[in-house]
């Protein structure tokens, strides 16, 4: 009904991000503080009425980038908080630290961390429980000099907190962009993920450091297109989705193939086209001659079984585009 049930002020923190109910009616609440001259992420257990039952700082020497304070409740009563973790031998190296996962007991006792990178700004923020048990969670680190300079990782962990697998996206914007997928999150009722999020435009694009809401619809694979995790790489690329052409679709004979590349993309690597069927399984691979400002080949499809079938383009390190195509 919106009526105030009880308020309780804590003038140590600078500000609390996040809440999670606990099935005893206990609260965890998450944010950070700012501690002479560094942020530390803050976790707050608090009873029913807000009381404080206890507080925990984490983030190691000084945490350059904090975290939200994010929580996750495990199946043996357990929480998992994901955050970011700075050794007092790397304080002051170039702002570098580990993105980090974080396991308290109940009582507030740290259990384990398991230290997922090293770089510039790493930090990991939201996590999410998954329905077979396990775990999703976001990171980002700042990239410099590559573009772009932020980029997110996706992590995929099962229910004791071990890593699965983990894919990096971005938003190809040029120089001095900037993608971050990790202001909201939620598992979808097809076993995927959605995440919401900023890209900003590099110092080149046509409205220079322009910020656009970034919504990400990844599949239980952490795939954009189905497929994308049996094709070798684990770095995609989004930007350039919308500029796939494929013709003709549906096809009997030759599917061209043209991808046009923003000015100033960089291909790492040959480039390759990959077809998978509904299953997943690889019946076509084929190299795609390239340009500096294009992509063109084409798959000649006429000894394949009619159906459904997906295209996938990678160069050596990334995923760059892909689609449907239908045999007939």
């Amino acid at each position: 009904m919106g009526i105030e049930l009880w308020r309780r002020l804590n003038v140590e923190h600078l500000a609390f991000y996040t809440i999670n109910a606990l099935p005893d009616g206990s609260f965890l609440i998450g944010g950070h503080r700012y501690n002479q001259g560094v942020n530390e992420t803050v976790i707050l257990k608090v009873d029913s009425a807000g009381g404080t039952i206890w507080t925990r700082y984490i983030g190691g020497y000084s945490s350059y980038t904090g975290g939200s304070g994010h929580s996750a409740l495990m199946a043996d009563g357990n929480y998992l908080i994901p955050g970011t973790w700075l050794p007092a031998d790397s304080a002051g190296v170039d702002e570098h630290g580990f993105a980090a996962l974080y396991c308290f007991s109940p009582g507030g006792d740290p259990l384990w961390r398991k230290d997922l990178f090293y770089g510039r700004m790493a930090g990991a923020t939201l996590i999410r429980s998954r329905p077979d048990g396990g775990f999703v969670f976001p990171t980002g680190y700042y990239q410099v000099p590559r573009d772009p300079d932020w980029a997110t990782t996706v992590w995929h962990a099962d229910a004791q907190g071990d890593t699965l697998f983990h894919r990096k996206y971005w938003y190809y914007g040029g120089y001095g962009a900037e993608n971050a997928a990790s202001y909201g999150m939620d598992i979808t009722s097809d076993g995927g993920t959605i995440f919401t999020g900023v890209a900003r435009q590099g110092q080149d694009g046509e409205f220079p450091y322009r910020r656009y809401v970034w919504v990400l619809k990844l599949d239980e694979y952490g795939c954009l297109t189905p497929g994308c995790h049996t094709v070798g790489v684990q770095e995609l690329e989004l930007a350039l989705q919308s500029a796939l052409e494929i013709a003709p679709n549906p096809a009997s004979e030759r599917v061209q193939m043209r991808l046009a590349l923003p000015e100033g993309y960089r291909l790492e690597g040959p480039v390759e086209a990959r077809l998978l069927d509904a299953k997943g399984k690889e019946v076509l691979r084929e190299q795609v001659a390239t340009t500096t400002t294009e992509l063109r080949g084409q798959l000649d499809v006429r000894g394949l079984p009619s159906g459904l079938y997906y295209l996938h383009l990678r160069d050596g390190v990334k995923w760059l585009a892909g689609g449907k195509i239908i045999v007939e």
